[in-house]
């Protein structure tokens, strides 16, 4: 696992945890649980890794799809009855947005690793996630970006 030790150290906590959790997902057990080929994931983590830097993009009114995937209530159906094993939370707070609080919270903990990346912490999500990300807000980037709604913006930070 490639790491700037002085760097990560400063800005997180857990390190350690999180290389055992990876441990026990190799790129094999990786394609097992998505169905994507190994090889597309190993392509994909070295890209990754070369990578200066990385950009991720999730528009939620925006993905259109030839075969829809699942509603977040079909992904915490899932988790309940364990067709869904992990999952990836990005700067949202289900555990408290959703309806039924409490069985959103219980499916959300039955993942076998959560992962919650949000601007705040701690929130009702990341109080559950097994690995915690920061994300950045409009203001702490500089550059243009499309927001799913409003046309560009040009942030100044």
């Amino acid at each position: 696992m490639f790491e700037i030790p002085d760097r990560v150290d400063h800005y997180a906590s857990g390190l350690d945890d999180l290389k055992e959790l990876i441990e026990e997902y190799p790129p094999s057990r990786g394609a097992e649980i998505t169905g994507c080929p190994e090889k597309q994931i190993i392509e994909a983590a070295r890209a990754i890794g070369r990578a200066k830097a990385m950009l991720t993009i999730w528009l939620p009114a925006e993905n259109i799809q030839a075969t829809p995937g699942r509603s977040i209530l079909d992904i915490i159906k899932g988790l309940h009855s364990g067709d869904v094993r992990c999952l990836w939370i990005t700067t949202t707070n289900p555990a408290a947005s959703l309806p039924n609080t409490s069985w959103v919270k219980e499916g959300l903990s039955k993942a076998e690793m959560l992962v919650v990346q949000d601007i705040f912490h701690p929130t009702e999500t990341t109080m559950l996630g097994d690995v915690i990300l920061a994300a950045a807000q409009w203001c702490e980037k500089t550059g243009t970006y499309t927001p799913p709604v409003h046309g560009f913006k040009i942030p100044t930070a």
